[in-house]
């Protein structure tokens, strides 16, 4: 008897449920996404909330666990957080533009640089397994490979003189002026201290007047 009120009713609820979801199918759909949009935020301002170094570490954390995933894993991986975010009605395309433009011309430059060294330390086959899943991943969702103001950053960057030589010989200049009484010779860029005075180790010697040079 209870068995057969149960069938009963559950019955009924799912014909109810059948129902609502055929005539007002637009609707759910609006309402699940809204949902969904609603749940991500919430998880967005707890993350947010973080403390500074917490957020760093959690960072740091995540970083290390996806970069020890297989290629193939990481190409899942991407597309199922692309998948999450779409759901939740985020244009996978400009949140990729918005977070690149958002990122200063050293931080867009000196990533560009490590990411560089990274893949020229790969083996060829792993090279090219992982340009294939990139471009996969970039078609699915629309993805430019750069914005015209990171692009134009790192062309910028690039053009930019290298300055390291002047600044040594700022500094050494620096020291001259604070210093007065020590003799100033350039040779080169990494320091060390060393005898009477302060050394480059391939290049400058910064000595006390009348000492020998090391």
């Amino acid at each position: 008897m209870a068995a057969a009120a149960y069938s009963a009713l559950s019955t009924a609820i799912e014909a109810e449920r059948a129902e609502f979801r055929s005539s007002t199918a637009g609707d759910w759909s609006v309402v699940r996404a809204a949902s969904i949009k609603a749940q991500r935020a919430k998880e967005t301002a707890r993350r947010d909330g973080l403390p500074r170094r917490e957020q760093v570490h959690r960072r740091t954390v995540y970083a290390s666990m996806f970069s020890s995933q297989t290629v193939a894993d990481q190409e899942q991986l991407k597309a199922r957080w692309a998948s999450r975010r779409v759901s939740a009605g985020i244009d996978e395309a400009r949140r990729h533009d918005v977070w690149l433009d958002g990122l200063s011309m050293d931080e867009i430059v000196t990533r560009s640089i490590q990411r560089a060294a990274w893949f020229q330390t790969l083996p060829q086959p792993l090279r090219e397994a992982y340009a294939a899943a990139w471009r996969r991943h970039r078609e699915a969702h629309g993805v430019s490979r750069g914005t015209a103001l990171s692009t134009h950053r790192v062309e910028h960057a690039i053009a930019l003189p290298d300055t390291r030589a002047f600044r040594d010989e700022a500094f050494l200049d620096q020291v001259d002026m604070q210093l007065p009484g020590l003799a100033v010779r350039t040779w080169s860029s990494v320091w060390r201290t060393s005898g009477h005075g302060i050394k480059k180790s391939s290049g400058a010697t910064v000595e006390q007047s009348g000492s020998p040079g090391r």
